[in-house]
């Protein structure tokens, strides 16, 4: 009878507080002055690893898939290394010193968000190519619907926020289907960040569906005692919002604040 009531009680305990068997989730509704204030609708996931927790805004929508835009480059330069085609000599980014060696100019590439470069990479890899990788790494729907470039900016490619949480996670941790050596280059690419206190590395992307801009900042934040993975996700129905490009990042980094997981 005592062990049942123990058992009762820690049931109890785990519903008061929004844990899910050793999984903590809280959910911050009180985030959605961070979305208003820009004139957004949206949905942010925040996972601590070291507190097994996830805080969510929105998490019904973190849950939805979108267009990943410009965050699937970090997917095709991890195919992009492992396959040998960013060792390619046609993959030059047109606007970049051609003397520039291969992985300098993936970096470049890829903290430009340069759309031709990326063209051409996933042209020389091929679209069948990706789509094995696709279903390797069971990234998002796995759909190239649309062809090279529509496919992850309005076709059929689609992911959700809680997808794009366990992508960095399992980059992170080496658990992705590439070699360790390749994910530390991607991961070196990813820097946005370096200062005494916190390390932090993402990818913005830009898309659409239905009618509506789709906005990205996904990454991973390293303090001196924990890591932080995140996905932001931001809609837009108005074409001229001023504030649609910076309210990814800015949105985040309030969000971060917030959490005190960077200072003000």
């Amino acid at each position: 009878m005592k062990s049942i009531s123990l058992h009762i009680i820690f049931a109890v305990v785990l519903i008061l507080s929004g844990c899910k068997s050793k999984t903590c989730v809280e959910n911050r509704s009180d985030f959605a002055k961070y979305y208003s204030q820009y004139r957004l609708s949206g949905n942010f996931v925040l996972y601590d690893l070291k507190k097994d927790k996830y805080i969510y805004y929105n998490q019904a929508q973190a849950q939805q898939a979108y267009p990943p835009g410009g965050t699937f480059k970090l997917f095709l330069s991890l195919v992009g290394f492992e396959t040998g085609n960013i060792q390619s000599p046609g993959v030059d980014v047109t606007e970049l010193k051609t003397t520039w060696k291969p992985e300098r100019e993936a970096k470049a590439a890829y903290q430009s968000s340069s759309v031709h470069y990326y063209e051409v990479l996933s042209q020389n890899i091929g679209q069948p190519e990706i789509k094995t990788w696709l279903d390797k790494v069971q990234y998002g729907n796995d759909d190239t619907t649309g062809g090279i470039p529509k496919f992850w900016q309005n076709g059929g490619l689609k992911i959700s926020s809680d997808a794009q949480v366990a992508f960095m996670r399992r980059l992170y941790e080496h658990k992705l289907p590439f070699s360790a050596a390749n994910m530390e280059k991607v991961k070196g690419m990813m820097e946005i960040e370096d200062t005494l206190g916190y390390s932090l590395k993402g990818k913005t992307g830009w898309a659409e569906q239905d009618n509506e801009d789709i906005g990205w900042f996904v990454g991973y934040i390293e303090t001196k005692d924990d890591t932080f993975f995140f996905a932001n996700c931001i809609q837009s129905t108005d074409p001229g919002n001023p504030y649609f490009e910076n309210a990814r990042m800015d949105i985040a980094y309030k969000i971060f604040q917030n959490l005190k997981i960077i200072p003000d």
